[in-house]
């Protein structure tokens, strides 16, 4: 049976100890509701993408223990460093190069050329920071949106569950947040080696707070 905590302390530490042991989380954010689990686990990303009725085409966030780690991870550039320095923990999403081929051999659901990285705030950001290992995320919602039904990602603990029970799929904790007001993507910019950051969606981050980012 799945386990719906509250924010706490305990909460984080049980869903850190979950996630070390190859468990499925359920976060909320001030977006929505995301799916989380270890991203070397494909497992466990392949389970969440087939509740989701998603392509494993596309591929979930990579989500940094801590942005001070993104080296260890990617090829940095200079402009990509002053938006990491400032907007980051965020809900800034980075196209990123893996620094390396065998660091991206390690994550086989992510593309093995680049990765949608972030290094989130708040609940999210505690729980990736104490987990302390690359984690993988994805919203909870059926990604098909020809059903007249489909609502987007989950804002509340009601529509998770309403999910689940839908999907079927195991879930080992949900950390009920309430409702998550801002219903809105994170901002992408593709830092591509040798290219100057390029917003490819818009999202929460205002355009003019990357301007700002990037002119300091």
């Amino acid at each position: 049976m799945t386990k719906i905590l509250k924010p706490s302390i305990e909460a984080i530490s049980e869903a850190v100890h979950i996630l070390l042991n190859d468990g499925i989380v359920i976060i909320p954010t001030i977006r929505w509701y995301m799916f989380c689990c270890k991203a070397e686990n494909q497992e466990c990303i392949e389970r969440i993408f087939n509740a989701k009725e998603r392509s494993l085409n596309k591929k979930p966030l990579f989500i940094l223990p801590n942005k001070l780690l993104s080296k260890l991870f990617f090829k940095i550039e200079n402009e990509t460093e002053m938006l990491i320095e400032k907007l980051w923990p965020g809900e800034l999403t980075l196209l990123l190069p893996w620094v390396d081929q065998n660091i991206a051999s390690k994550y086989l659901a992510f593309d093995q050329t680049s990765a949608l990285a972030i290094s989130p705030p708040m609940l999210f950001g505690e729980i990736a920071c104490s987990a302390s290992i690359p984690l993988a995320a994805t919203t909870v919602n059926t990604s098909c949106s020809l059903d007249k039904d489909h609502l987007g990602p989950a804002l509340s603990i009601e529509e998770v569950l309403s999910f689940i029970k839908k999907s079927k799929i195991k879930i080992d904790i949900i950390i009920d947040g309430g409702i998550c007001p801002a219903f809105n993507h994170t901002t992408i910019i593709d830092c591509s080696e040798g290219q100057y950051p390029k917003i490819i969606r818009e999202g929460f981050v205002h355009e003019r707070a990357i301007k700002i980012a990037l002119s300091n």
